[in-house]
């Protein structure tokens, strides 16, 4: 799961991100799968609790994943995993002006 999640991050755009988001559900899914497998088998049975621990963060991670889809789906832009530059000015702008009223800007006198 941790391989996909990284090569999706690294991929350039929005759309490869989702799909590499929607193969580590899958991989979270087959974990789950096979902990529902093996834990009915006799010689597994000492180890029971460690099973259900993986299954469980099997499902935290899927929970995760599945946030994260749909945050990726709420970003202002497509394509190319950057803010467009209106947008970045914007939001820069936006910054300096909290800083300006949390008092982290101050004049440099010449």
């Amino acid at each position: 799961m941790a391989d996909g999640i990284a090569e999706g991050f690294e991929r350039s755009t929005t759309n490869e991100l989702r799909a590499f988001i929607a193969i580590a559900r899958g991989s979270s899914a087959e974990v789950r799968s096979m902990m529902a497998v093996v834990k009915d088998r006799p010689k597994l049975k000492r180890y029971l609790a460690t099973l259900q621990r993986i299954r469980s963060l099997a499902e935290s991670c899927a929970r995760q994943l599945t946030g994260w889809a749909g945050a990726v789906d709420k970003f202002p832009f497509e394509g190319r995993r950057h803010l467009p530059e209106k947008e970045r000015q914007s939001r820069q702008s936006t910054q300096k002006s909290r800083d300006l009223a949390d008092g982290k800007w101050q004049m440099v006198e010449s």
